[in-house]
């Protein structure tokens, strides 16, 4: 747990970072501090891979992370702050996005 505290202070020093990952990072680190036991082992692995991401795809989840329904579509991913193809890509390949085409149950439910 101490090891991932740290990662985030690095990313914080050294990083010129958007405002809402600053922000995200800043939360995250401040929890991590203070109650570390509510995070499983599998759960500080995911945050783990996060931190490993580049600054483009953890800008890109964390944009992603405030949506839903259809603006999961990787042709409304397109921020200032990330290139969406590349960083797609690396969220894909670190197993934090997954990609797949919904079923009709699925948009039904969206305009439902």
């Amino acid at each position: 747990m101490n090891k991932l505290i740290k990662r985030i202070e690095r990313l914080l020093k050294a990083a010129e970072l958007p405002y809402f990952e600053r922000h995200y990072l800043t939360v995250l680190g401040d929890v991590l501090q203070k109650y570390r036991a509510f995070f499983s082992a599998t759960e500080q692995h995911q945050l783990a891979h996060y931190l490993d991401l580049g600054n483009h795809p953890r800008a890109l989840y964390l944009r992603l992370a405030q949506r839903q329904g259809t603006w999961f579509l990787p042709q409304h991913c397109v921020y200032e702050e990330a290139d969406p193809a590349p960083a797609i890509s690396a969220l894909i390949a670190a197993r934090i996005v997954v990609l797949k085409k919904p079923d009709r149950a699925a948009i039904d439910e969206l305009y439902n």
